[in-house]
């Protein structure tokens, strides 16, 4: 199988990796967020903002 494109609406969201952590802007009013990383569970090694 070949696809050629993603399917569905464009994303609301721009997500941006900085030296101080995730951005998020979004893209109908242009507003930038800065993120917070939560705190891990147990032995979870993967981030969540």
């Amino acid at each position: 199988m070949v696809f050629t494109g993603i399917q569905g609406a464009k994303s609301r969201y721009g997500l941006e990796m900085t030296p101080v952590g995730l951005l998020v802007t979004d893209t109908t009013t242009s507003q930038r967020i800065q993120v917070v990383l939560v705190k891990q569970r147990k032995n979870n090694t993967e981030d969540k903002w």
